[in-house]
């Protein structure tokens, strides 16, 4: 007679399928801050974050980006997918924090990892910016701490960590407008930054970047942090941007885009249904 698989077993299982499902990895990490942008229809006015601090972004009057639906066809991580739809016209649209967030100044030899699921309409000739919180100022010029990701003018994706008196800055990969891709950037213990386009690593950093930074701005979504740079806003759909205290290999990455949340429901009413059989199955 065939063995049935414990009930711990079987949680392990569902506990899987639910991450695998809604695009979630399970991991030692703690996520500081996830942003889950996945409004369809509608402004988004603002967005609150999930994981260990609850921080809500809001829109400015004027600049809220609106809830639509982006359709790959044609990439690698082909889906329909909701998003906030931010428009970079006339002076964009973003959403911000009301202070600077504490939980994002890292110390010396503090890993973490920065990632986001977007669909890019297009570029512009100075970059667009997923997420900011550096302040005003040059690169490494000693006041501008904090952390960028973005979509470069030439094509490629980067993370930009600075340190006040020096500066990260990698760069790397091709990506492609109108698809939904995965964007990240790691530091590592050792001071190592690593971006990865689509869980592939594009560039990589010597060790050189472990030193403790702190930022006094506020936090962005869809433009850049610093004032001076404030044109480089997004153009096309961010689905999620997530901060790990970890750095995260690519196989703890978001998996996909956060589906809306019909589609959450309805994948774990299955997941319950089919518990509930094996149990039942297993009383008899």
């Amino acid at each position: 007679m065939t063995q049935l698989p414990s009930s711990r077993t079987v949680t392990c299982l569902a506990a899987l399928t639910f991450s695998t499902f809604v695009g979630v990895s399970l991991t030692h990490a703690t996520t500081l801050a996830q942003w889950t942008l996945d409004e369809s229809s509608g402004l988004v006015t603002s967005v609150t974050s999930s994981g260990s601090n609850a921080t809500t972004l809001t829109a400015p009057s004027g600049q809220e980006p609106t809830g639509n639906t982006f359709t790959d066809s044609t990439g690698p991580n082909q889906g329909t997918y909701p998003a906030a739809d931010f428009a970079a016209v006339d002076s964009g649209d973003w959403l911000e924090s009301s202070s600077s967030l504490s939980y994002l100044n890292f110390g010396a030899g503090q890993a973490f990892t920065i990632e986001a699921w977007v669909y890019a309409e297009s570029n512009s000739a100075t970059g667009r910016n997923i997420f900011s919180n550096r302040e005003t100022g040059g690169q490494g010029g000693g006041d501008n701490e904090g952390i960028s990701l973005y979509f470069r003018a030439n094509g490629q994706v980067g993370i930009n960590i600075d340190l006040g008196g020096t500066a990260a800055n990698i760069t790397g990969g091709s990506m492609s407008l109108n698809e939904w891709h995965h964007i990240a950037g790691v530091r590592e213990s050792d001071g190592t930054i690593r971006a990865y386009l689509d869980g592939t690593q594009v560039n990589a950093s010597g060790a050189s970047y472990s030193a403790a930074f702190s930022s006094e701005n506020l936090a962005f979504i869809g433009r850049a942090g610093n004032t001076a740079q404030q044109e480089q806003t997004w153009d096309g759909g961010i689905n999620v941007v997530r901060i790990s205290d970890v750095a995260l290999t690519p196989g703890e990455f978001l998996a996909a885009p956060i589906p809306e949340p019909e589609q959450n429901a309805a994948g774990l009413a299955l997941i319950a249904l089919l518990i509930t059989w094996y149990m039942r199955r297993r009383a008899r």
